[in-house]
């Protein structure tokens, strides 16, 4: 796919994802999930996206089940 015309389709909503997943501050397992979430319609595989998303969460419930201390970002 044409990157550029990626770019294009997710600007029409009005916010980047990267600007979103900041004004929430979130980590960065949370930041990853909401990526794929929303990329994935416009990335030509939504399966693999979603599966990669799906991983992630899965890997965050491991993380909180278990007390793992998740890292905080330094960017904010």
């Amino acid at each position: 796919k044409d990157p550029e015309k990626l770019l294009n389709q997710l600007n029409t909503r009005g916010i980047e994802v990267t600007d979103f997943i900041a004004s929430w501050q979130m980590d960065w397992f949370r930041g990853n999930i909401i990526k794929y979430i929303v990329r994935c319609q416009f990335k030509g595989n939504t399966i693999k996206d979603l599966e990669k998303a799906k991983w992630y969460i899965d890997d965050l419930i491991k993380r909180l089940q278990n007390d793992d201390e998740l890292p905080q970002s330094d960017c904010y």
